[in-house]
């Protein structure tokens, strides 16, 4: 049987839209508090997230992934497109209390930024660390690898701890989230990542 490859991160929807402006030629240099709003165009919704992307990004390479993420009660048209994507997120955890996370990005005419992160049900890892765990070592033996990457940081210690545990090689990017472990916790990972 082909092994698959675990990809476990974030899951989002990214909302991007163009500013035809720039950004701090709105921005009055001597106000004290910011109270602003930017005219945008060119809205695009994008299926995201970090596991989102190496998943779909992945199986353009004609590679076997399976996805471990939280999403939220929103979910179900991402998930299509993951289906039609062949892309198997059957273990993606539905947290119907809140909604799947949401970057909103603004871009001006000069390639300044403006992104708005909601969180979403991601922050809600900590209600299914026993399921992830379950996930993880039930999973184990049909694995190649996993890849753990940037999601809330009780999500990511759950995955981790599983590899560890059911000794699955993984590789540990913790992208954006770095600033969410301590050096110590790092060092200990870096020690048993494979």
């Amino acid at each position: 049987m082909k092994k698959q490859i675990l990809v476990a991160g974030s899951l989002a929807y990214d909302t991007l839209y163009t500013f035809q402006g720039v950004f701090k030629d709105q921005l009055n240099a001597n106000a004290t508090t910011l109270s602003i709003a930017f005219n945008v165009q060119n809205k695009v919704v994008h299926f995201g997230g970090c596991a989102g992307n190496i998943a779909y990004n992945g199986r353009l390479l004609k590679k076997d992934f399976v996805m471990l993420g939280i999403a939220g009660k929103d979910f179900d048209e991402y998930e299509k497109w993951l289906h039609k994507n062949k892309i198997d997120a059957t273990h993606v955890i539905r947290h119907n209390a809140d909604f799947t996370s949401q970057a909103t990005i603004a871009t001006d005419k000069n390639g300044n930024q403006l992104t708005f992160f909601y969180p979403g049900a991601s922050e809600h890892a900590n209600l299914y660390k026993n399921e992830i765990k379950t996930m993880v070592h039930t999973l184990a033996p049909h694995l190649s690898f996993a890849l753990i990457s940037p999601n809330s940081h009780d999500f990511m210690n759950a995955v981790i701890e599983s590899c560890v545990s059911s000794k699955t090689p993984f590789f540990f990017d913790p992208g954006q989230a770095l600033p969410l472990f301590p050096s110590h916790e790092l060092m200990t990972i870096i020690h048993v990542a494979q």
